[in-house]
């Protein structure tokens, strides 16, 4: 995919063409499955619901989320967690890859 970006050349600012990639999408493990999954269905969601809602207590979960965070999967602003858009669209194809309801046709 391509972008324009703007870098000072000189006095004026000159625009370039930007080639960039999406992030690689990780393996994921099935409890990796089910937080996606959840966050999909939600939209965002504080830590402690969301281990309400799969029945498991937080610091099961936690290595899990910190895994999806420094893979860039998910993202925490205001101490709630969603998914990151670049990876929405191989998120739902691995969702439904797994059986799991997305919505999508």
């Amino acid at each position: 995919m391509e972008s324009l970006r703007v870098h000072p050349d000189g006095e004026g600012k000159q625009l370039h063409p930007t080639r960039y990639a999406l992030p690689d999408f990780p393996s994921l493990m099935d409890e990796d499955r089910y937080i996606l999954h959840s966050l999909l269905i939600h939209g965002r969601i504080r830590r402690e619901h969301l281990a309400f809602g799969l029945s498991l207590p937080c610091h099961r979960l936690q290595p899990r989320i910190q895994w999806l965070l420094g893979e860039e999967l998910i993202r925490e602003s205001a101490e709630e967690l969603s998914v990151r858009p670049w990876h929405y669209p191989s998120l739902v194809k691995e969702m439904a890859n797994s059986n799991l309801f997305t919505g999508e046709l």
